[in-house]
């Protein structure tokens, strides 16, 4: 499930219990898409992933992240419950659940979490050959200012960094590619013999 990114996080992972999915990881899931969400709280992603993995309440996600990690939860395969569109709908069945961390944090915090989610994000809509057409708000599904402060400062603003972060790593991906070695020389016939010509010296 491990990601690289060109961003300065630590992808590092905290499992929800297999004795637990039946409270916070229900059902099988083939994902459609990604919900951003805030965490509304200045905690670390390692907190609130303990902290959501330790209570008894049915509230979950995926991964949180930071301005020092990503700490992934559940897996994608499995659902989570952190849409509030009820048991059946089609965020909580369907969709990959990122929280923010830091979100009532200092500005300077908060974006640096926030430029490592964009990072995260475009890495798995690249893993799974998605545009930034499959990013949704929490507030899109319930009624919630979640993302509160991705909202404050700009939803498109977010796209925007979500988008430069999947081109640069498609530009890489570009970079990385093998570049076929050229032959120095090319053999020609003429009239029974061999001639060693450099494509250089050709013309067309």
């Amino acid at each position: 499930m491990g990601r690289e990114s060109v961003m300065t996080y630590k992808l590092v992972s905290n499992w929800l219990p297999s004795n637990k999915h039946y409270l916070k990881a229900s059902y099988d899931m083939v994902p459609k898409g990604i919900i951003v969400h805030n965490t509304a709280s200045a905690q670390s992603a390692r907190d609130v992933v303990s902290q959501m993995l330790s209570n008894a309440s049915p509230v979950s996600f995926h991964v949180a992240i930071d301005e020092n990690e990503a700490v992934e939860a559940i897996p994608f395969s499995r659902n989570a419950w952190h849409a509030g569109d009820g048991s059946n709908g089609f965020a909580n069945r369907n969709l990959i659940g990122i929280e923010i961390a830091r979100s009532t944090s200092s500005q300077d915090i908060y974006l640096k979490a926030e430029d490592n989610a964009a990072a995260y994000i475009a890495e798995v809509l690249k893993q799974y050959g998605w545009g930034v057409d499959k990013l949704y708000k929490h507030k899109q599904f319930s009624a919630t200012a979640c993302p509160h402060r991705t909202e404050e400062l700009g939803w498109q603003r977010f796209i925007n960094k979500v988008q430069k972060e999947l081109d640069n790593s498609k530009k890489q991906q570009e970079i990385k590619k093998p570049i076929p070695k050229q032959p120095k020389c090319h053999a020609l016939r003429l009239n029974g013999m061999h001639s060693t010509t450099s494509f250089s010296s050709m013309t067309t």
